[in-house]
């Protein structure tokens, strides 16, 4: 059978399956015993509100999930001893690859050929020789298929890593530490060991704060590919990336999400155009868009989403953070005082995320999450105070 780049490229994602899927349980062994690590993922999106999904460990997306995502209170296992954050870095390159292939993306020889240098990377990574060896024969069918796309102009075809310049960069020059659990201690984390034990539905419904992470911008593309978005290819790259990064950091405002998808193709600087249509896929992409502008996964139950991310004003301002996390924000809040006029409650809010002052477009912000705070029962009003109000049932 001929090999497309779509195969070649499913066919790496096979190989990776096959190999880290074995590294995960054994890193995880010590933290969860004989306790599937399927479950550390399900426990994780049971706190984001996300029931009812399969947790196969063979699914490569899962895997991919595992290297890249914090896992509530086990932090980043698999970057514990690696300051460069190999599996967290390349790991994100490999979810968007697997995004666009299960959209069905038009992929070029040449994309075929850095996703498996990418997964090559990886498999070296974590010491799966075999699995090095298997990749490699495929890379050489791919080379093989690169030089005939090429001609006899240049016979020998690419023989290094074909990633993108930022990526290379990114594995050998990462100083950022490995997240320190003691910078953390005041919020909290999931408890995903107790969590494997009971149904987080049984749990008491409550806002909890924790620390918000920043997805990693990870360039999978050009930035020519967003001018020119008839391209079937080009738009399955563009909704892929919306679909990741709103995984990561939903709920998240949408034009933070089109500046994160923009640099994810190589523009730091988008143009108005550029822009324009970014956010026109957004509304062709597996997410939800309510009614503030805020991006959500699909699936995702908004009214059972409890968290309240806690941010500097350096990583989000408030006017993009969502007024359901705010309204979380202040029932953690509400938790430890007995009551609020609203000016502090306001300026309660401010100060979980890091602010002093206010502004317009803050203020306006925190008054629509008053709101939404009083709508969803988490917050009551007596006499001008406002009060923590009984959990709904």
């Amino acid at each position: 059978m001929s090999m497309t780049p779509d195969l070649y490229v499913h066919q790496s994602l096979m190989i990776l399956g096959q190999g880290l899927e074995p590294h995960i349980r054994a890193v995880l062994k010590a933290h969860l015993g004989n306790l599937e690590w399927t479950e550390v993922l399900r426990v994780l999106d049971e706190e984001r509100g996300k029931y009812g999904y399969t947790y196969a460990p063979q699914d490569v997306a899962l895997q991919l999930r595992m290297v890249t995502e914090r896992l509530g209170n086990l932090g980043f296992p698999f970057s514990a001893t690696d300051k460069h954050r190999t599996l967290g870095t390349f790991g994100g390159v490999l979810r968007l690859v697997r995004n666009q292939v299960a959209h069905h993306a038009e992929l070029s020889v040449l994309d075929a050929l850095r996703a498996v240098d990418t997964v090559r990377i990886v498999l070296d990574f974590i010491g799966d020789e075999s699995g090095v060896s298997r990749i490699m024969e495929l890379r050489h069918q791919v080379i093989d298929d690169l030089v005939k796309d090429h001609g006899p102009e240049d016979p020998d075809g690419p023989q290094e890593v074909l990633l993108p310049p930022q990526l290379a960069e990114a594995a050998v020059d990462a100083e950022d530490p490995v997240p320190d659990p003691a910078q953390v201690a005041e919020d909290e984390e999931v408890d995903v060991r107790g969590g494997v034990r009971e149904s987080v539905s049984d749990r008491p419904r409550v806002a909890r704060s924790v620390m918000w992470e920043a997805w990693e911008v990870e360039v999978v593309g050009e930035p020519e590919m967003l001018e020119n978005l008839k391209k079937v290819a080009h738009r399955e790259s563009v909704r892929g990336a919306v679909e990741v990064v709103v995984d990561a950091e939903g709920p998240l405002h949408r034009d933070r999400l089109v500046s994160l998808v923009c640099q994810a193709h190589g523009a730091k600087r988008a143009t108005a155009a550029k822009r324009k249509k970014v956010e026109h896929q957004i509304g062709n992409a597996e997410v939800h868009v309510d009614t503030d502008g805020f991006v959500w996964p699909q699936g995702l139950d908004v009214d059972r989403w409890l968290l309240a991310r806690r941010s500097t004003p350096s990583q989000r301002r408030i006017d993009e953070v969502s007024p359901v996390e705010l309204a979380n924000a202040l029932e953690t809040i509400m938790a430890r005082r007995n009551s609020l006029t609203r000016d502090e409650a306001k300026q309660a809010v401010l100060g979980f995320f890091g602010r002093t002052k206010t502004s317009k477009s803050a203020n306006a912000q925190l008054e629509r999450a008053l709101s939404v705070a009083l709508q969803r029962g988490r917050v009551a009003s007596e006499d001008d105070q406002l009060v923590s109000a009984a959990v709904p049932a």
